[in-house]
């Protein structure tokens, strides 16, 4: 049962964060994931920095870890940003998908 409540917890508490990231970066389509052993995943979908060029991506993927890490209530070793092309909109087939592991300035 403490485990059912754990996996709440984090769901809700990810679901603040999907929130908080949207309204911070004016994004209109953020997801949020956990994977493995607390890696934060933020992907981006159909962002207007899809056409920009690797150096704002991995700008825009710090800038996200460093808002995950000290807004983000659980531990979090890594963070990293996805921004995802999709066609037709929401269930439309992705085609374009870069990948950035963020690095905080500490």
């Amino acid at each position: 049962m403490q485990k059912v409540a754990e996996g709440q917890r984090l769901f809700r508490d990810m679901m603040v964060l999907r929130e908080q990231i949207a309204t911070q970066f004016h994004e209109a389509r953020v997801q949020v994931n956990v994977i493995g052993s607390g890696t934060v995943v933020v992907t981006f979908i159909n962002s207007t920095l899809n056409r920009a060029s690797p150096e704002e991506k991995q700008k825009r993927a710090d800038e996200v870890a460093a808002f995950v890490m000290k807004n983000c209530k659980h531990r979090v070793p890594e963070v990293r940003t996805f921004f995802v092309s999709q066609s037709n909109g929401v269930g439309g087939s992705v085609t374009g998908l870069d990948r950035y592991t963020g690095h905080p300035k500490s």
